[in-house]
């Protein structure tokens, strides 16, 4: 599950660095525009500059975003036994979205090892108590003597038993008590795994609507427009940025959310990693 959650998060960041290198794209070919614009009397130096210091955002968080990703990745060299690993997903694996709860629930608490864990200790109780119970049966005895208390000495065998009326008791009880134990443990555990289960369903449906309200290529279609508009004077540079700066954050939370629900997801079926 950690190694899970590392990928997931190099691809956030792989994702995040496309977008900045959209962002830069952009303010590169606005600088030549504004400078070229600047030559001709047609734009001002503080028109100029404002595009600088985009580019100059821009470049420190390529900077930041460069240094989390170098961390996460050689977090995960080192799961890897420190063996060379490239990693350049930007895409998430495919994942069978969860309709019913029910079904889910069942699915996972059948395959979930705590709970299989706790099974096996119970089970192993039960037994015990099995096994004490059978100290309670006659011990048998046969063996060969010799007499001599007699003036004739004789041999012969000698056959016997006891009765174990206390010897056992106290184990017994202890093994009842350690399996009513086991058993406590394991019905708590069932209903820990329920109630983690029903907090992370009830997440993921909050994340996927969270997901649901954006509308992706409309982002991108509008930061092209923006473009379009400014390049030919629609709107002023001011309003450019405005926008686009709001629609970046947008990009970027979704980007969040949407790794946020991919590690929901992976909680939930982490028994099956």
């Amino acid at each position: 599950l950690n190694a899970k959650n590392l990928c997931l998060d190099l691809i956030l960041l792989n994702q995040e660095k496309t977008l900045m290198d959209i962002r830069m794209k952009n303010a590169d070919e606005l600088q030549a525009l504004y400078e070229k614009r600047l030559n001709n009397g047609d734009a001002n130096i503080l028109e100029v500059n404002k595009i600088k210091m985009e580019r100059m955002n821009v470049q420190t968080e390529v900077a930041q975003n460069s240094a989390a990703h170098r961390t996460a990745l050689q977090s995960l060299l080192a799961m890897n036994g420190n063996m060379p690993l490239e990693f350049a997903e930007t895409t998430y694996p495919s994942i069978q979205e969860i309709n019913d709860y029910n079904v889910m629930r069942d699915e996972v608490m059948a395959s979930d090892l705590d709970l299989q864990a706790t099974a096996a200790v119970a089970r192993a109780a039960e037994k015990q108590v099995s096994v004490d119970r059978q100290g309670w049966l006659p011990k048998l005895e046969v063996g060969f003597r010799r007499n001599t208390d007699d003036v004739a000495s004789m041999n012969g065998f000698v056959v016997g038993g006891s009765l174990p009326l206390f010897q056992n008791r106290k184990k017994v009880k202890i093994a009842k008590a350690q399996a009513i134990s086991a058993q406590l443990m394991q019905e708590s555990a069932k209903e820990q795994v329920e109630a983690s289960l029903m907090s992370l369903f009830n997440e993921m449906q909050q994340l996927k609507d969270a997901l649901n309200a954006y509308d992706v290529p409309l982002m991108y279609r509008s930061l092209d427009l923006l473009k379009q508009a400014l390049t030919e004077g629609q709107i002023s540079l001011i309003e450019y940025f405005v926008e686009t700066e709001s629609i970046y954050k947008n990009l970027q939370a979704y980007m969040q959310i949407e790794n946020q629900y991919q590690k929901v997801m992976a909680n939930i079926y982490k028994n099956g990693l």
